[in-house]
């Protein structure tokens, strides 16, 4: 197979426009831990004796808020990176497909020629 048929791989350059966290948020293991319980989890229905402050709720909720908008973008994310290699993967099984056709091709012509020329001299 020739080398024009291989696909190189795709590296990511540091000019690609892939969103990355440079901020940091300051929060405690403890909160982030609470921030993460399910929304079903709160007021007063938690496991510890001391119900939630509405500073602790507004924490949960808004844990809850950016946790689905993470997943919504991870989702999209995972959509597009399936769909583009599924768009490469098809596109290189088509291009080894054609090459292997063009070569048996090729060999059956030549086969064809040998042939004729064999029986022509004999």
């Amino acid at each position: 197979m020739t080398s024009e048929l291989l696909r190189k791989e795709p590296t990511i350059a540091h000019n690609d426009d892939i969103p990355v966290l440079n901020d940091r948020v300051n929060v405690s293991w403890d909160k982030l831990n609470r921030v993460l319980e399910p929304v079903g989890m709160l007021k007063g229905s938690r496991e510890e004796d001391a119900p939630m402050s509405d500073k602790e709720l507004e924490l949960v909720l808004a844990g809850d808020r950016i946790a689905a908008h993470v997943t919504s973008q991870m989702d999209e994310i995972l959509s597009m990176a399936l769909n583009n290699s599924m768009h490469r993967l098809r596109a290189d099984l088509t291009n080894q497909l054609r090459a292997a056709v063009k070569e048996a091709v090729r060999d059956e012509i030549e086969k064809i020629v040998k042939s004729d020329k064999q029986n022509g001299l004999s």
